[in-house]
């Protein structure tokens, strides 16, 4: 078990993966913008391996990741519902993977159109991965339909907000 304080978590988590990359992105050329965004990315997906794998008790005083599986592998329930999840979890679910849409822009800068398309294909890809793996573990998770489409809308979030930082660098 590891307990962190709560604060740090508030503090870290948006230094670490908005502004990093926010400044990453509006410092460095393309080459260097690739290269940090892949080295946050291998963290960024490493956190989100454990935060999905690991039972993560949240509090206002302290975050409690307890190393453990005991759920059950390929035997849960899918909640197929969009609209019986609570704010909190539709927020974490948006905010989860806004991270991603640096790499999308990194990597797809092209055109608007192309990172846009390109994001909505990540998200869906991903939190279809995310959930897919949530029921194959024996972690105890939920799985849940609208996690996927909100997981989306995270990285086409992330996507725009990049690549407005990204196209007002270029444009200096």
């Amino acid at each position: 078990m590891m307990t962190i304080s709560t604060i740090y978590v508030y503090i870290l988590v948006p230094l670490l993966f908005v502004v990093v990359p926010t400044i990453i992105m509006l410092t460095c050329n393309d080459k260097l913008t690739k290269i940090f965004t892949t080295v946050l990315s291998v963290i960024f997906f490493a956190l989100l391996f454990m935060a999905i794998t690991f039972s993560v008790k949240f509090n206002s005083r302290e975050v409690t990741i307890v190393f453990e599986y005991s759920g059950k592998a390929f035997d849960k329930p899918i909640n197929w519902d969009l609209f019986s999840v609570s704010v909190l979890d539709k927020l974490i679910n948006i905010a989860m993977l806004f991270p991603v849409g640096a790499i999308v822009v990194a990597y797809q800068h092209k055109t608007f159109k192309s990172a846009f398309i390109t994001s909505i294909v990540v998200g869906l890809a991903l939190g279809f991965t995310l959930e897919t793996l949530q029921f194959c573990l024996p972690v105890n998770r939920s799985v849940q339909f609208s996690d996927v489409i909100y997981n989306a809308i995270s990285v086409v979030i992330g996507t725009m907000y990049y690549y407005l930082i990204y196209k007002s660098k270029k444009s200096k």
